[in-house]
């Protein structure tokens, strides 16, 4: 009661000099986060999500390619080739397909509540499709250019061009993948072994490619 009196004068007070700050601060353009382009944002939250759910996925993913940076390494080190490069692109086509494929039922599963947002906003399909490669393409890139430069390391060849080229490689596959995704979901026989043949056609093209370079 006693502190009744000086605290309602105190808010009387307060309240005026809040209304006055914000009508002469009105102008004023003060943003809390910043505009982004929306394949980013859903990129960025698929990512998150397979951070926070699909950590084994991850893991597995990281073990596909350190198994082909392995197996790079050796071969680098065992039969110095003229154009290692064109050697590290045709050994971890195959890894690297696989790093961004057991990805793929995370990514699909984290599109749940995106979709729904999707309708309302009126967000394109290609919209979605280029967060669902995004998404695949990031740590599968990241993967590869690791594996890449630790080979290079380990076989005495340049870590930094086998490790930009690996991590530029990974991108394509992990795009080429999610399209056969996004086309087989459309499909009425969608299975695991549908898609499992579909990832080795990805992997099998991408090594023949590189293997001609």
């Amino acid at each position: 009661m006693v502190a009744l009196v000086p605290a309602a004068g105190l808010a009387v007070v307060a309240v005026s000099a809040a209304w006055r700050v914000a009508l002469e601060g009105g102008g004023l353009d003060v943003r809390l986060t910043r505009r982004t382009l929306p394949v980013l944002a859903i990129t960025a939250a698929h990512l998150l999500r397979l951070l926070r759910v699909a950590r084994g996925r991850l893991v597995v993913s990281a073990a596909s390619a350190s198994f082909g940076a392995v197996a790079l390494a050796l071969s680098l080190h065992n039969d110095p080739p003229v154009r290692p490069v064109a050697r590290a692109l045709a050994i971890l086509s195959w890894p690297l397909t696989l790093s961004a494929a057991v990805l793929v039922a995370p990514v699909r599963e984290a599109e749940g509540p995106v979709r729904s947002l999707a309708r309302v906003t009126r967000t394109r399909w290609t919209t979605l499709l280029a967060a669902f490669a995004l998404t695949l393409a990031t740590p599968s890139s990241a993967f590869g250019a690791t594996a890449g430069a630790l080979a290079g390391v380990f076989a005495r060849e340049p870590p930094t061009t086998l490790g930009i080229t690996a991590g530029a490689w990974a991108v394509p596959i992990a795009f080429a993948v999610a399209i056969w995704a996004r086309w087989l979901d459309r499909r009425p026989q969608r299975g695991p072994v549908v898609f499992c043949l579909g990832a080795f056609v990805v992997g099998a093209v991408a090594t023949g490619v590189a293997s001609t370079w």
